[in-house]
């Protein structure tokens, strides 16, 4: 608790405490709805808890206004000899939503060469900000 206190000073424990419980509530949709539909197209074989990371907002009183996932480490992707499901998304509460509406546009009213080309550029992007550190 006192780590977490130190990164959440403007929140009591107590309060710290409950923003902790709402964490599972906290995941962006859009966000979310991203990496159900790309882990459905890439079948990934690492999607593991510990190559999926949070980033988070926070709100004016201190405590968490969002939460989005972050893959790390997916170098495992595209299996066509593993017909297993390979990632810990599927888990979470949020897979008993609908599609976040933006995501939903997105993948019907565009190539999928141009998704993959502008998800390729992201990765080239956060790869060059991983490199300036």
């Amino acid at each position: 608790i006192t780590e977490l206190k130190e990164l959440f000073p403007k929140l009591t424990v107590e309060e710290l405490m409950k923003e902790l419980a709402k964490i599972p509530t906290k995941f962006d949709a859009e966000n979310f709805s991203t990496h159900v539909v790309s882990s459905l197209l890439t079948n990934p074989l690492d999607h593991k808890s510990d190559n999926l990371m949070v980033t988070y907002d926070l709100n004016a009183q201190g405590g968490f206004q969002s939460l989005k996932i972050v893959g790390i480490d997916n170098d495992l992707a595209f299996s066509v000899t593993e017909s297993a499901v390979h990632t810990m998304i599927y888990l979470l509460d949020q897979m008993n939503s609908t599609v976040h509406p933006n995501i939903l546009q997105t993948f019907l009213h565009h190539q999928p060469e141009g998704i993959i080309f502008d998800w390729l550029i992201a990765v080239a992007e956060q790869n060059n900000l991983y490199l300036q550190r």
